[in-house]
C-alpha cells in the first residue's frame, strides 16, 4: 500500500509451502528488510485485517517511504504472523496513531516491533518459542534478546501496551534504544498495563545504549501486569519481573 488513503487489505492469506533453506543466515541490517511482502508506505488510515502470513523477515509493516512522508492512523488487526526472522509486525518511525490489536503471532524473534508514536498495542497473543541464545541484529541476548513486544529506537513514545498475552520469549516487553546516538529514549510517556506474561526470563526491561546519557525524566507506567517466570531448567528459565536501567522511582 503506497501513498494511499483509507486502503485496506482484508481476508488474505500469504502462505509458503517451503521456507528458504538459508533462513539462519538472515542476521544483519541488510536481511532485516530483505523479505517484507506486506507494507504500508506513507499511508493514511490504511490497514491489514484478518490476513495471515507464514514466513517473512518482517511480516506486516507500517512506516514512511525513503525517509519521506508519514503513516497516520493505520492498523494491523486480527491477523496471524508466523516464522518471521525479525518481527511478526513492525511499526517504524514516521508512523503515528497506529493500532495493533487482536493479532496472533508465533515463532518470531520479536512478536511486535513498535517504533512509531502514539500507538496502541492491545489484545494480541504472542508466543515466541525460539532458542533463547540466538544473537543477531536487534536480537542480542545481553540487550533483552527475543521479546513479545519491543518498543525501539526512542521514537515509540505516547505508547500504550495493554491486555496482551506473551509467552516463551526472553523478555516480555522490551523498551530498547537503537544503535545510534540519536535513537534513544528520552522522555516518554509509555504505559505497560494489564498484560499476562509467562515463561520468560524477564518480564519488562529497559535497555539504554552507551550513547544514552540523558538526565531528563523518562516516564514509564507499569501497572496490573501478571508476570510468571520460566520453569526451572527450561529454555526461558528466570524470575526477573522488572529490569530497568538508570534511576528509577514511582513504580
Amino acid at each position: 500500500i503506497f501513498y494511499s488513503r483509507s486502503a485496506s487489505v482484508k481476508n488474505c492469506n500469504f502462505r509458503f509451502e517451503t521456507l528458504p533453506s538459508d533462513i539462519d543466515t538472515y542476521t544483519t541490517f541488510k536481511e532485516y528488510g530483505y523479505f517484507t511482502p506486506l507494507y504500508i508506505y506513507a499511508g493514511y488510515k490504511c490497514g491489514f485485517e484478518n490476513c495471515s502470513i507464514n514466513f517473512s523477515t518482517r511480516g506486516f509493516n507500517i512506516g514512511k517511504c525513503d525517509k519521506k512522508g508519514i503513516s497516520y492512523g493505520c492498523c494491523v488487526k486480527n491477523c496471524t504472523s508466523e516464522n518471521a526472522r525479525f518481527a511478526g509486525i513492525t511499526v517504524n518511525s514516521g508512523s503515528y496513531d497506529t493500532v495493533i490489536s487482536g493479532n496472533k503471532i508465533t515463532g518470531c524473534a520479536h512478536g511486535i516491533m513498535q517504533g512509531g508514536r502514539k500507538s496502541i498495542i492491545s489484545d494480541n497473543e504472542i508466543r515466541g518459542g525460539l532458542a533463547s541464545n540466538i544473537s543477531y541484529y536487534y536480537v542480542k541476548p545481553n540487550e533483552g534478546g527475543t521479546s513479545g513486544i519491543m518498543l525501539f529506537e526512542g521514537y515509540a513514545v505516547d505508547a500504550i501496551v495493554k491486555n496482551n498475552r506473551i509467552s516463551e520469549v526472553s523478555t516480555g516487553v522490551l523498551i530498547r534504544d537503537g544503535y545510534e546516538d540519536t535513537n534513544v529514549f528520552e522522555i516518554g510517556p509509555i504505559s505497560v498495563i494489564d498484560n499476562y506474561i509467562t515463561d520468560v526470563s524477564m518480564g519488562i526491561m529497559t535497555h539504554r545504549n552507551s550513547h544514552n546519557t540523558k538526565t531528563t525524566k523518562f516516564e514509564l507506567t507499569v501497572s496490573g501486569n501478571n508476570i510468571i517466570g520460566g520453569k526451572r531448567n527450561g529454555e526461558y528459565m528466570g524470575s526477573t519481573a522488572f529490569f530497568f536501567t538508570g534511576e528509577v522511582s514511582d513504580i
